[in-house]
C-alpha cells in the first residue's frame, strides 16, 4: 500500500550504516529538497522487499536500466529479515529516489537512484 505522507521528519534521525555513503546523502538530499511530500509505503517485512527487489533489478539488467544501490540493499535487506521496512521516495527529473529504512529502530537499510 502507498501513501502519500509528510514523514520526512523521520529520515533525518536515521542512523547511516556507513558515515560516509554518499549515495545516501544524495537521496535524502532529493527528497528533502522536494516540496512534495515523499510517498510512503507501510512497514513490510525485510524478506518480501528484498524478494521484490531481486525481481526489480533483474528486469532493470534486462532494459539495461541505470540502478544505483542494488546490490548493497540486497545484502543489507537480507540481514532485516522479518523486521518492517518502509520505503520513501521521490521522483526527481526522471530518476526514482527511494530509501529503505526501518523507522522503528531509526537505522537505514539502503537506498535506490534508479530511471523512472
Amino acid at each position: 500500500m502507498t501513501n502519500r505522507t509528510g514523514r520526512k521528519e523521520d529520515l533525518v534521525r536515521l542512523r547511516e550504516p556507513q558515515s560516509d555513503n554518499q549515495l545516501f546523502q544524495r537521496c535524502l538530499a532529493a527528497v528533502r529538497e522536494d516540496p512534495r511530500d515523499v510517498y510512503t509505503t507501510g512497514g513490510t517485512a525485510a524478506r518480501r522487499l528484498r524478494a521484490a527487489l531481486e525481481v526489480k533489478l533483474a528486469s532493470a539488467r534486462s532494459a539495461e536500466a541505470a540502478v544505483e544501490g542494488g546490490t548493497e540493499l540486497l545484502l543489507t535487506l537480507q540481514e532485516f529479515g522479518d523486521k518492517p521496512i518502509q520505503v520513501f521516495g521521490v521522483e526527481d527529473g526522471g530518476k526514482v529516489v527511494a530509501i529503505y529504512a526501518n523507522v522503528d529502530e531509526e537505522v537505514l537499510a539502503g537506498c535506490l537512484l534508479s530511471e523512472r
